[in-house]
């Protein structure tokens, strides 16, 4: 690969974050714009060429010293042809991306899911270096998952595999934005933290968090746990029951040696963590418990920028552009 460097981009309904990598994972510069989705897919796709050029161009490159680019996109997607079939927040249907992008750059590009991009930077250049099996799950708006085994992502037969975040953990229970019931995204995201508490100020009283003028955010909440608020404290401790249920049964399909947690709710730390590992040891075979990790991801904001980019230079190292 020589000193080729790659581009990684992180495509967010809200922000898009497009990065300069070098091939030992060093984010050497980056550019965030608000992606505005009412503008359509087109305009966003060439605001992403564009920024990529110019990051290249400010580092003194030239287009023939990018190995390639890599794309993580909210799915559902097809990762072999780079088509995102239908995905809410950005309201695209049966968009090519991999081949539009590719026109717009003149360069290889890759498109895997955002959650499965970031569980690869983590594998690849964070928390989950050490390991060789690692599943990723993203705790933001909703719930997403990575997987990688052996130092290959699991795609599956269609390319969903990895969407953890929609395995129902409890039958009938509440209602998920996919339309399904019970999904472990309707119990441990930042939306259904917030949803919850809001059902529980209703029904209690004394809690710091009945002040708050206007809707709740998790990190509301988790700052209130922080002072040991008792309704906050409840909040995450049921989350934490439902995120050992989801990863109790990752450790039986799948028995990897780290499990990985990232995005926004990943901030709330112990708040979230020692709860998690008792119901875990309280549910979980005790020498799977004892020896797989389950750790907080490393690298931030940058793990899917780092992971797209990564995935990149994986792809090219297998010749497979």
């Amino acid at each position: 690969v020589g000193e080729d460097l790659f581009v990684g981009i992180d495509l967010g309904g809200t922000t898009t974050t497009v990065g300069l990598v070098s091939p030992l994972g060093e984010v050497l510069g980056c550019q965030s714009f608000a992606t505005r989705v009412e503008r359509g897919h087109t305009a966003i796709i060439c605001e992403m060429a564009e920024r990529a050029r110019v990051l290249w161009q400010e580092h003194g490159l030239l287009s023939d010293q990018i190995g390639g680019v890599g794309v993580g996109s909210p799915g559902p997607l097809d990762p072999m042809t780079g088509v995102i079939i239908t995905t809410p927040n950005l309201k695209w249907k049966n968009v090519p991306l991999l081949d539009l992008l590719t026109q717009q750059l003149g360069k290889p590009v890759l498109v895997d899911n955002d959650a499965v991009a970031a569980t690869f930077g983590e594998w690849w250049m964070g928390a989950g270096r050490p390991y060789r099996d690692v599943v990723g799950l993203t705790l933001g708006t909703g719930v997403g998952g990575g997987i990688v085994l052996d130092g290959k992502i699991h795609h599956g037969f269609q390319g969903i595999g990895g969407h953890i975040g929609h395995m129902v953990i409890q039958a009938k229970g509440r209602r998920c934005s996919c339309g399904n019931q019970g999904c472990l995204e309707a119990y441990a995201s930042a939306s259904a933290i917030a949803k919850r508490a809001q059902e529980i100020l209703a029904e209690e009283t004394g809690s710091l968090l009945h002040s708050i003028d206007g809707p709740l955010t998790s990190k509301q909440i988790f700052q209130a746990a922080n002072q040991r608020d008792h309704l906050a404290c409840q909040v995450f401790d049921e989350t934490a029951y439902y995120l050992a249920v989801g990863i109790n049964n990752v450790l039986n399909i799948l028995n990897p040696e780290l499990v990985v947690i990232m995005g926004a709710v990943a901030n709330a730390g112990d708040v979230l963590m020692v709860p998690l590992q008792k119901h875990l040891s309280g549910m979980a075979f005790s020498n799977v418990c004892k020896k797989t990790q389950v750790l907080f991801g490393s690298l931030g904001e940058m793990a899917g920028v780092i992971g797209a980019a990564g995935l990149a230079l994986h792809h090219r190292r297998l010749d497979r552009f």
